[in-house]
């Protein structure tokens, strides 16, 4: 496991405490998953974004006669 220092503003450091406290896990671990979550829906929307690019040509005609 690697470590790392993360600086943030003072609202959302206190932001973070108070949710971390209300979930009962430590700021490191909400900190953690928040940046799991993102990177998780980055991969779909990447993922999406070329399923999009390589299906939309096969479609294109029938898109433009719906018009």
């Amino acid at each position: 496991m690697s470590t790392m220092n993360l600086r943030m503003a003072e609202e959302l450091s206190r932001r973070l405490k108070e949710q971390a406290e209300e979930e009962g896990v430590s700021m490191n671990a909400l900190a953690a998953k928040a940046i799991e979550q993102y990177l998780a829906r980055n991969d779909r929307q990447t993922e999406v974004t070329s399923i999009l690019a390589e299906e939309m040509p096969r479609w294109a005609e029938l898109m433009e006669r719906l018009k």
